[in-house]
């Protein structure tokens, strides 16, 4: 082996590491071609390298607040959805909220609302749209889903149970 070879293999599989940590998946095969695209761009001295222009941005809520404001942020969420869905009237068979998981779990499936403290966010089962993930957005005081449509959590979760008990449920409060 070339000993230039071996160099650039050993700063692939660094290149590799920082795109699985960053949470950009892909096949191998794009890293290979975004990396040797790229590596005829990158100046003599790596030190002054930033490897952020070279791999996506982190975004998020994950990124902007403290662990406490997340924590006080999903705690007001899982109080307005209890105090909201506790409702005698409602026809949910059981409502259980333990360890930052609310499940809410009626004839039709069961809705599962997760607090994943990792990547403060807020991961939604439902049985109607199926897994989704929400991030609060700051600016807009909301909790927005992932997906290109921008699903509010509060649209999301109003809607579908609205169509599920057959009245539109308001909730105390927006979130």
């Amino acid at each position: 082996r070339k000993p230039m070879a071996v160099g650039i293999r050993r700063a692939f599989r660094a290149f590799a590491k920082r795109c699985y940590r960053s949470r950009s998946y892909g096949p191998a095969s794009t890293y290979r071609k975004f990396f040797f695209t790229n590596l005829c761009q990158w100046p003599s001295n790596r030190s002054s390298v930033k490897t952020s222009r070279f791999l996506p941005r982190r975004r998020g809520f994950a990124y902007t607040v403290s662990a406490e404001e997340f924590s006080q942020r999903v705690d007001s969420l899982m109080e307005i959805l209890q105090d909201t869905l506790d409702d005698d009237d409602l026809p949910f068979e059981d409502i259980d909220f333990s360890s930052g998981v609310l499940s809410i779990v009626t004839s039709q499936g069961v809705w599962i609302v997760n607090k994943h403290s990792a990547s403060r966010q807020v991961w939604v089962s439902s049985p109607v749209s199926g897994p989704s993930k929400f991030e609060f957005l700051p600016e807009e005081k909301q909790w927005v889903s992932e997906r290109e449509d921008k699903t509010r959590l509060y649209d999301l979760l109003s809607s579908e149970m609205t169509d599920f008990v057959g009245k539109e449920i308001k909730f105390i409060d927006t979130f």
